[in-house]
């Protein structure tokens, strides 16, 4: 049976948190609480969570907790305090930490601080590459929930209303009303999606690292699985992850869509 955090504990570990700066010693200590008390290894994680979630809280400060997840994360093969619990938890919790860091980045008050942001990221995730602590297509989901990707939908409205009066021969292809606004580079992946269940869907989201809850439809989980094929179509073809993800997150103007970067990917490849 799952133990809860007791009030004393909690308090302390808030109060680490609060006090958490980028000093080594700073969250050296916070790793040693958390991996001392990994018993509570879920309660623990979902705090950090909620403060990596929360708007509120200073970008930059985020990325001490996320080294401090990271350090926790080095020490999962820890069997003596038994660490490693510690790793699923993580797993669980970091598609919805970079689906809200991305939406605070999107509000941030400074374009350097939101660089230094994603450039100390990318520096993390390097790290985890090396300690090979996930694999490459849960990581690119996360690294894609950081991205300002957009699909460019067609007008269907628009087009039926041109072509309303032409006589079409043959029968219209299955899941043809929810595809036909997708641009036509997306459409073979997005029915192959579409042809999916539910069960298939969230697998699928669950691997590549992609955020869902219950209040995402069907449309919009497809929708992340289509940026997701892109990001990684681009990225395979791009040797400075540092630049390439900067280009995508720091949209203003010229907001990337997933048209303007050629066909889009089989979905059966792995990324």
């Amino acid at each position: 049976k799952r133990r809860h955090i007791d009030e004393k504990k909690k308090n302390k570990l808030l109060n680490i948190l609060s006090t958490l700066n980028k000093k080594r010693v700073s969250i050296c200590r916070a790793m040693i609480f958390c991996t001392r008390h990994s018993d509570y290894s879920l309660d623990i994680i979902k705090i950090i969570s909620n403060f990596l979630t929360d708007e509120k809280y200073d970008l930059l400060k985020k990325i001490n907790l996320i080294y401090l997840l990271s350090d926790i994360l080095y020490n999962c093969s820890n069997e003596f305090f038994s660490s490693w619990s510690y790793r699923k938890h993580i797993e669980d919790e970091l598609p919805r930490i970079f689906y809200f860091l991305r939406k605070h980045i999107k509000k941030v008050d400074s374009k350097i601080k939101g660089k230094l942001f994603i450039d100390s990221l990318i520096n993390i995730f390097n790290m985890w590459n090396c300690w090979a602590i996930y694999n490459s297509v849960f990581v690119n989901g996360l690294l894609c929930l950081l991205c300002n990707l957009k699909i460019n939908y067609i007008n269907v409205n628009r087009i039926e209303e041109e072509n309303g009066d032409e006589n079409i021969d043959g029968h219209k292809i299955q899941y043809y009303d929810d595809i036909k606004r997708y641009p036509l580079s997306l459409r073979r992946n997005a029915y192959m999606y579409f042809k999916k269940n539910d069960d298939e869907i969230n697998k699928l989201c669950l691997q590549r690292g992609l955020y869902y809850n219950e209040h995402f439809t069907k449309q919009k989980k497809i929708k992340y699985l289509l940026l997701y094929d892109n990001f990684c179509t681009n990225n395979n073809n791009n040797n400075n992850n540092n630049n390439f993800l900067n280009s995508y997150v720091f949209q203003v103007d010229n907001t990337k869509n997933v048209t303007s970067h050629g066909e889009s990917r089989d979905i059966s490849n792995a990324c």
